[in-house]
Parts: C-alpha cells; sequence; structure tokens
C-alpha cells in the first residue's frame, strides 16, 4: 500500500491520537456495588472516536458555512449552533443497563453515549454559544482540546 502521508502528516496525526487517548483515559464510570473501576478502551474506540469528533467538526462547518453564505447575523448564528449541539447530544442519550456499558466499555469499538456527546468539549464554538468558562465542569483547557480539520 501507497504511504501517501508526509512526515509531518503523521507527526500531526500522532499528536491528535495521544490527545484523544487521554480524554479517553480519563473517563471513567465505577460500580459501586462491586467497588470496581472501568474504562474505555482507547486503542479499542481510537477510530470511531476520531470520526465522531471529524464528524461533528464538519458537520459544524458545513452548517456555519451555509449561514455564512445566507448572511446571518451573529445572533442567529448562536442560535442555529445552540440547536445544533443540542441535537447533537439528544442523539446520544440512551438508557442502558449497568451490564450493557460495562461490556460496552470492554469490548465495543464505539463509546457510551455521554461520551460521545461530550466530544463537543473540544470545539471553541461550543464554549462561545454556552458561555463555558475555567470554572464550568465541561470545561477542557486548549491545550488539551483535539481539533480534527
Amino acid at each position: 500500500m501507497e504511504d501517501w502521508w508526509t512526515t509531518e502528516d503523521d507527526k500531526a496525526f500522532k499528536e491528535k491520537t495521544k490527545l484523544m487517548k487521554e480524554q479517553v483515559e480519563s473517563y471513567l464510570y465505577i460500580d459501586i456495588e462491586e467497588q470496581k473501576e472501568y474504562h474505555i478502551n482507547p486503542e479499542l474506540t481510537m477510530g470511531e472516536n476520531l470520526a465522531d469528533l471529524g464528524g461533528i467538526s464538519l458537520s459544524l462547518q458545513a452548517m456555519n458555512s451555509v449561514l455564512e453564505k445566507e448572511n446571518k447575523s451573529t445572533d442567529e448564528v448562536k442560535l442555529n449552533q445552540r440547536v445544533f449541539f443540542k441535537s447533537f447530544a439528544n442523539i446520544w442519550k440512551e438508557n442502558i443497563k449497568k451490564e450493557t456499558l460495562i461490556n460496552q466499555l470492554t469490548t465495543n469499538p464505539h463509546s457510551p453515549g455521554h461520551f460521545r456527546a461530550n466530544l463537543v468539549h473540544n470545539m471553541a464554538e461550543f464554549y462561545t454559544v454556552f458561555d463555558i468558562s475555567e470554572t464550568d465542569r465541561m470545561y477542557l483547557p486548549p491545550s488539551r482540546r483535539l481539533r480534527m480539520w
């Protein structure tokens, strides 16, 4: 197979996967009954996590491009972005049994819905439209944010 990536491409991608791995490793599910901790497997879920973030990023860029072409006001853009982020979060709502979640954490290449929904904390627009600050739980320092495209 032809390797078409430059050395810079490879280095940049490895940095992105490093940031994603750090975010994945910070996710923790604690089974209080069993007094046991469970983590997402970062290697197993890496491709899907990067795809989720890449997809949401490109979708937001596409929406912003349309809003710009339609000469929408700043307030209209922010409103549309709020709806966009809320809609993205809504698609990941789930009612999942403990056993199913534990199985997903250890065997599924897809991260749990609430982790996938929270990938938006990598996007600058999310901070702007929801007025997220350093004191908020969703805050992720800029140096730890992953920008796919």
